[in-house]
């Protein structure tokens, strides 16, 4: 489990799992988005001090130079806002952002930071579908709505199934598609904890060991590749702009 709150860099590199899902020079296969999964497990904030986390969503799980989930954007509310609750703003909302959020809290106007963590295991199984089909935009992406009428049917549900995101078994491993159903239920009660959520997740997870190193290796070293070639990109265009601006300086410089 890696966790973060005030920093904003690790290692190397550091991005928004997002942008890992939309690079297509990252090929993930399915070991590598449950091992993303695995790590968001929350079992050490959930039996710490700060007992939930509250604001977990996409743009808050980061991916270090290893391909490891670093979790952000937590523990630092009170300190910085100056009260213990927060409140859905009124008018323009960011209704994608709030997709994440679990619809008991979507129907209060405040509700708490740090959220609870019921609402922390609703937030983690949207996450991980949108892991699982591999976008980056959005878990309703298949939703013909938009999403201020998809706030509005996950308020006040429409029938006794309460929209959800679609699951297929052709994407999905079947024996998860249970699991993200109980973790995203409508009753926070029926909501499973995050030990059994990663104890399913392991089981989900046929590689052996030796495998899954091997995997790991080579995703790795394909990844590292890519980074050589951002480097040497961006270093190209630098040197070219540095050219550009030495020949401007030179011109305007008295002869």
């Amino acid at each position: 489990m890696f966790l973060g709150t005030t920093l904003s860099i690790f290692g190397i590199l550091l991005l928004k799992h997002q942008d890992v899902l939309g690079n297509s020079e990252i090929d993930l296969d399915w070991m590598f988005k449950l091992s993303f999964a695995y790590d968001i497990g929350m079992e050490y904030i959930h039996k710490s001090s700060l007992k939930s986390h509250g604001n977990l969503r996409p743009s808050t799980c980061l991916v270090d130079s290893r391909l490891q989930i670093k979790l952000s954007g937590f523990g630092l509310w009170e300190f910085k806002h100056g009260t213990k609750h927060k409140m859905i703003p009124l008018e323009n909302p960011n209704y994608e952002e709030m997709y994440y959020t679990a619809p008991e809290f979507l129907r209060e106007v405040y509700y708490p930071f740090n959220g609870t963590q019921k609402g922390d295991v609703f937030s983690f199984a949207i996450i991980m579908r949108e892991l699982i089909y591999n976008t980056e935009v959005g878990p309703y992406h298949d939703v013909h709505l938009e999403p201020k009428e998809i706030i509005k049917q996950l308020r006040t549900p429409m029938s006794d199934e309460p929209l959800r995101p679609t699951l297929s078994a052709d994407i999905c491993d079947e024996r998860l598609i249970p699991l993200l159903k109980a973790c995203w239920s409508e009753n926070p009660d029926h909501r499973p904890p995050f030990v059994s959520i990663r104890r399913q997740l392991r089981q989900a997870c046929p590689e052996s060991h030796a495998n899954i190193l091997d995997n790991m290796v080579s995703k790795l070293e394909k990844y590292a590749n890519h980074l050589e070639e951002v480097v040497e990109e961006r270093t190209n265009q630098l040197t070219a702009e540095k050219s550009r601006a030495d020949k401007l300086l030179s011109s305007m410089l008295p002869k």
